[in-house]
């Protein structure tokens, strides 16, 4: 249970740092 625990806080950073990038080239764009 722990591994995926971990697993599933990766994927939830990743996924707000691809969204933090994305909103930050939008917000310089």
């Amino acid at each position: 249970m722990e591994n995926l625990n971990m697993d599933l806080l990766y994927m939830a950073a990743a996924v707000m740092m691809g969204l933090a990038a994305i909103g930050a080239a939008i917000g310089i764009g």
